[in-house]
């Protein structure tokens, strides 16, 4: 990060490069955040489960998976997690709240 910053601040840039710079400046503070939430508030809750669990954070992303152990444990945590499952493995006791088609998203942004 804090290369990324010394370059921006010392060296003329293009505007391409100022944009990349610019955006992997913002993803390693993001990643910096992430790792702060998850040691001071998610690993707690994972090693000493509360119950209830408690209410999920609707500033983090979440995460998608195909492990039901880890889905369970996001949860425990409070983490936004969803469930992937292959449509043959669902049976008529499993209860859903809805099927959701995926879809492309309705704008892209791309390298300048």
């Amino acid at each position: 990060m804090r290369h990324t910053f010394n370059h921006i601040e010392r060296f003329p840039l293009t505007w391409c490069d100022v944009v990349s710079a610019v955006a992997e400046f913002q993803r390693a503070s993001m990643e910096c955040l992430a790792y702060f939430d998850y040691y001071q508030i998610i690993l707690p809750r994972l090693v000493t489960p509360k119950f209830p669990y408690p209410e999920y954070n609707p500033l983090w992303m979440g995460a998608f998976t195909g492990d039901l152990g880890v889905a369970e444990k996001l949860s425990r945590a409070g983490v936004p997690a969803w469930f992937i499952r292959h449509e043959d493995t669902v049976t008529n006791k499993t209860n859903l709240l809805g099927k959701v088609k995926p879809h492309e998203p309705d704008a892209v942004l791309a390298m300048f």
